[in-house]
């Protein structure tokens, strides 16, 4: 194209026959074309660029930027195909902030989302980039541990319980607001277990570690 419109030009300054009007508006028709594909190639990557986003919302949980409940079942779910198929050992555990509610009332739902995504944080710090957590809702955080069987498990669950116990969380006034959290959990092979009943079994151990002085971890029977 450039070169169908260059060339005239360059004929008109050697003198050649060549009618400088049309030449000119051809160049003009042309460089307006080129910028209107410039333009919709522009165009066609912010659509993408806002498509990826849109999906990326769509399954984060916009407070602390972790799986939202609908897409960490979704993935979840995946693993334990894999797990069935590969006969391999797997683990839920449910965490649920201690005394929540009081930290809202105390200092504000302002400071109780700060506590909610520094936890986040610290989860996603101590867990393998394998590991899948979510935010179930509300203080209720899930992590689910492919390749992982009891022993393995407990042990996260442990770093994870005594490093938020020991993490200053934020500083309100002249008080340091520190938080514990209980967690319960659940370990399994092949069992064909569905995420719901998964879920079900470490929310009772959850329950069971919250009626129990809270702070600690229960492992589902």
């Amino acid at each position: 194209m450039l070169e169908r419109r260059v060339i005239p030009i360059w004929h008109i300054y050697a003198g050649r026959q060549e009618d400088p009007l049309n030449t000119f508006i051809g160049l003009a028709v042309s460089l307006l074309m080129l910028c209107g594909v410039i333009g919709l190639k522009r165009l066609f990557q912010l659509m993408h660029a806002n498509e990826v986003e849109l999906e990326r919302l769509a399954h984060t949980d916009f407070l602390t930027g972790l799986n939202n409940r609908r897409y960490f079942m979704k993935k979840v779910k995946q693993e334990l195909i894999r797990a069935v198929r590969y006969d391999s050992a797997f683990s839920l555990m449910m965490l649920d902030i201690d005394f929540f509610k009081k930290v809202n009332d105390t200092y504000g739902h302002h400071i109780g989302d700060i506590v909610l995504q520094k936890v986040a944080r610290h989860c996603q710090k101590t867990v393998r980039s394998i590991d899948i957590i979510g935010r179930l809702g509300g203080e209720e955080f899930a992590v689910f541990l492919p390749e992982s069987g009891y022993d393995r498990a407990y042990d996260v669950a442990e770093r994870l319980r005594s490093g938020i116990e020991e993490t200053l969380l934020e500083c309100v006034g002249d008080n340091l607001l520190h938080v514990t959290v209980s967690i319960g959990l659940v370990s399994t092979g092949h069992t064909g277990n569905s995420i719901d009943e998964l879920l079900d079994l470490a929310d009772k151990a959850l329950y069971e570690a919250k009626t129990s002085g809270r702070n600690r971890i229960c492992r589902s029977q």
